[in-house]
């Protein structure tokens, strides 16, 4: 995540605009949002690339001044007005995710008792007020007004042979 200066005059647009999504292009990395200034000085982008599998322990947490240049290239130049390439502060950000993307929202197979529910990280969030209810109406065995068989632990088993 990358927090970028506003340059002075533009501060009072940015402190009113929206939350957003860009998609750009067909590569993988061609996607970022961003977020209006809650400071009034720098506002808040990152991209959503997941990238090669990592271990959260192991990560590298450091964001590096050439990963804030590419950032601001690939993604901002031009785009905006009123940002500039100044980087006000930045942090490491870790996505979880199925290997198909999609949620997760099933029985564990060696445990009975245990719903495993994982909502994938700042994907689920955005749905996380009907997961909470479609996931609450399960366990107090009520009628389902949402069909959770997507989600099932099952597809993965059928293209890998397990869960």
């Amino acid at each position: 995540m990358h927090w970028f200066a506003i340059a002075p005059e533009a501060r009072p647009i940015w402190s009113r605009s929206p939350v957003f999504m860009w998609p750009h292009g067909e590569a993988e990395t061609g996607f970022f949002y961003g977020f209006p200034s809650i400071n009034g000085v720098s506002m808040k982008t990152a991209d959503e690339y997941y990238g090669p599998p990592s271990d959260p322990d192991a990560i590298e947490r450091a964001v590096t001044a050439d990963q804030s240049r590419t950032m601001y290239q690939t993604h901002l130049e031009g785009r905006f007005a009123g940002l500039t390439p100044q980087v006000a502060r930045t942090q490491t950000c870790i996505y979880t995710a199925s290997p198909d993307s999609g949620f997760i929202i099933d029985q564990h197979p060696a445990c009975p008792g245990v719903l495993v529910v994982s909502p994938c990280s700042g994907h689920g969030f955005k749905h996380s007020a009907a997961i909470g209810e479609a996931v609450a109406a399960r366990l107090l065995n009520q009628a389902q007004t949402v069909d959770l068989s997507a989600f099932s632990l099952a597809r993965f088993a059928a293209s890998t042979g397990k869960y």
